[in-house]
């Protein structure tokens, strides 16, 4: 059968030697087929008053809701932001610097929807602060064969690897001030960068050759 279709039913019964009149139609409608949850909800670009939040689609729906809010939100009580461009990823603006903010999202099919997915977390950054976090951040080469070198003044927390459909591929937590990662593993590629010092973050571009 196929879904989202109406069927109609005849039913008669067999005896030994004869059988009923057919009965009915009785009708029914099967289901829609499931929306399937978005995955991998992941914020970049931040900025003290906006963000790039992106996810992994795991179907078909080329449209999606998102509601945002200060952290710890209730779900239903946010500002929701329709994404209906069909292309995956939204921009937030007209946030506050120095706060923290939850995300949800769901995936919008043609008949019914996935389940909210979230909360993911992310905080605008305080305008000149981390300017001068990460002012003396540095990486190279870029593009890269197999190795980042970073160095910077302060350590860093931590350092997260995105590919542009927003999954996380790589991770290290360093507590280091200068270290080398060796990205051997990953294909060529465009990647996001993203670095935590002192609870706050910063993201930056590479290419894998």
């Amino acid at each position: 059968m196929s879904s989202s279709t109406p069927y109609d039913v005849y039913v008669r019964s067999i005896c030994s030697s004869s059988e009923s009149n057919w009965v009915g139609p009785f009708s029914f409608t099967t289901l829609a087929e499931p929306c399937l949850d978005p995955s991998n909800l992941t914020s970049s670009n931040i900025t003290e008053n906006s963000a790039d939040l992106t996810w992994t689609e795991n179907g078909t729906a080329d449209e999606w809701e998102i509601e945002y809010g200060l952290s710890g939100f209730t779900l239903g009580n946010g500002t929701t932001v329709l994404d209906d461009d069909g292309t995956l990823g939204e921009t937030i603006s007209s946030l506050d610097q120095d706060t923290p903010y939850d995300y949800y999202v769901r995936s919008l099919c043609d008949v019914n929807e996935s389940l909210w997915v979230g909360p993911s977390s992310f905080t605008t950054l305080f305008l000149g602060v981390e300017d001068r976090l990460f002012s003396n951040f540095s990486f190279y080469p870029n593009p890269v064969k197999n190795k980042i070198f970073v160095n910077n003044d302060q350590k860093i927390q931590q350092v997260e690897i995105f590919n542009l459909l927003g999954q996380l591929v790589f991770v290290e937590k360093p507590s280091s001030k200068s270290f080398i990662l060796d990205l051997e593993m990953l294909k060529s590629d465009f990647y996001l960068l993203k670095v935590t010092q002192n609870d706050r973050q910063r993201v930056f571009s590479f290419i894998k050759e």
